[in-house]
């Protein structure tokens, strides 16, 4: 089977998720894997500084026209159709790229120019290969014009990486056959992960806009409450993303709570730094409140990093049992979660082997890719 991507090209969360899964494919029997991109408009610093994560990428650039919000009817009349133009030639640049050999074309729909407009007027293109869609983020205009959500049933499947988005998807009038849940993969590595005797350091995961539906409010506040419970024994907060510099709030946030000093923001390493982080880390902490943790479950069950999380952005999907749960924005019941893994040895190790154990069965990326090329194989049916 040939596959065709068209998502970001760059080191990004989501150049990544397409880079790993595509060797994935090819491992698991794809012949011939294209990838398709261009500068998407995120302004994140991997696109500023047009940091590929690959050349092997059919790539090109096109204006990115922002949503424009405006009190005068004309200007947004203007805007609107200038930014219809030019999504419609995006979405026709994807296509006429496409390599006429490609059984299935599989679109990573974020956000800019991969998101709902282009998705949408690409997928009323006609086209003799197999169109799927993995929605990894809903953005704004889809949310304010919800009729054109039913366009996704063009596509001849839809993936989601866990059930709320699915629903959500069912919501906005996608046809639940359509929907395939996939959770996102992990680079499984045959040697067992390290004791907890070599692990320091507590990570957590903020994404690409560090305060926004993270719960980074509450992991700090949590954090500074586990500190003063251990003094100097407790180990460091490390906090990663895909932001430009470190957040002048985040910042703020660590010196209210007198942790500035044991705060330590990473800011955007990349996917092969990231896993080496990981393999020291003692703990992994997401209070997250929306948005999608995917990769931070995915990479921390990998290196047998036990994570204390809430339950929702796709953390049961990924870890199922195997993490400990606490409520959404209750920086006390974090602390008591990671004091309980900290201080508890045998809790620690039970929760770090069930993890592994789980990445190596349900999300190593060969496994994701079997569970993909079925569904191009039941949609080319």
């Amino acid at each position: 089977m040939n596959i065709t991507f068209i998502g970001c090209p760059f080191q990004t969360s989501y150049g990544d998720y397409i880079q790993d899964l595509g060797q994935a494919l090819k491992k698991q029997g794809a012949r011939k894997v294209q990838w398709i991109g261009s500068k998407c408009g995120c302004g994140d610093r991997e696109e500023q500084i047009r940091n590929f994560i690959t050349r092997d990428c059919d790539y090109f650039e096109l204006p990115v026209i922002s949503h424009y919000v405006s009190t005068r009817p004309m200007r947004r009349r203007v805007k609107f159709a200038i930014k219809h133009v030019f999504d419609d030639m995006r979405a026709r640049k994807f296509e006429a790229l496409t390599d006429g050999e490609a059984d299935a074309v599989h679109f990573q729909q974020t956000l800019g120019a991969f998101g709902s407009d282009a998705v949408f007027r690409w997928l009323k293109i006609r086209s003799h290969a197999r169109k799927v869609v993995t929605v990894h983020e809903l953005d704004a205009p889809q949310l304010a014009f919800t009729q054109g959500n039913r366009l996704y049933n063009l596509a001849h499947a839809v993936l989601v990486h866990d059930h709320k988005m699915g629903e959500r998807l069912v919501e906005l009038g996608v046809e639940p056959q359509r929907i395939h849940p996939i959770c996102h993969g992990a680079r499984i590595s045959d040697t067992p992960p390290k004791p907890r005797a070599q692990r320091r350091d507590i990570m957590m995961f903020a994404g690409h806009t560090a305060m926004r539906s993270k719960g980074v409010d509450t992991a700090i506040a949590a954090y500074a409450a586990l500190k003063r419970e251990l003094g100097d024994e407790a180990p460091r907060l490390l906090i990663h993303g895909y932001f430009l510099d470190t957040p002048p709030e985040g910042l703020e946030l660590a010196r209210i709570h007198g942790v500035q000093d044991s705060v330590i923001w990473l800011n955007c390493i990349d996917i092969g730094e990231l896993y080496k982080v990981y393999a020291q880390a003692l703990l992994c902490i997401l209070p997250y409140t929306g948005s999608f943790a995917g990769l931070a479950c995915s990479v921390a069950a990998a290196q047998g990093v036990p994570v204390v999380g809430t339950d929702i952005a796709g953390i049961p999907e990924h870890l199922g049992d195997d993490y400990t749960r606490v409520a959404q924005q209750n920086p006390e019941e974090l602390c008591a979660g990671m004091l309980g893994l900290v201080r508890d040895e045998a809790a620690w190790n039970a929760m770090s082997s069930r993890a592994y154990a789980r990445a190596k069965r349900e999300l190593d990326w060969n496994e994701v890719a079997r569970r993909t090329l079925a569904v191009y194989g039941r949609a080319s049916a």
